[in-house]
């Protein structure tokens, strides 16, 4: 990419585009294939369904989780 854009900044804005449209398939596809999933009404229930269901499905490794201690904000 350096190749092509010749500025890091652009580099940079790129790759963040990159990486929100992946993470946005991802979860797009994780929840059309898991309907049984409930609706998270707070951080620790998403970190929750991602540790349990998503990391271990598109990962192939364990997750867990550990000193959760932060708050989403609203939107």
């Amino acid at each position: 990419m350096l190749r092509d854009y010749e500025d890091p900044k652009q580099v940079n804005m790129r790759l963040d585009k990159i990486g929100f449209n992946m993470g946005t398939r991802l979860a797009d596809d994780f929840l059309a294939k898991n309907a049984h999933v409930p609706k998270c009404t707070d951080c620790r229930q998403i970190a929750d369904v991602l540790s349990k269901n998503a990391i271990p499905t598109y990962l192939v490794c364990d997750a867990s989780l550990f000193c959760i201690s932060f708050h989403c904000p609203r939107k």
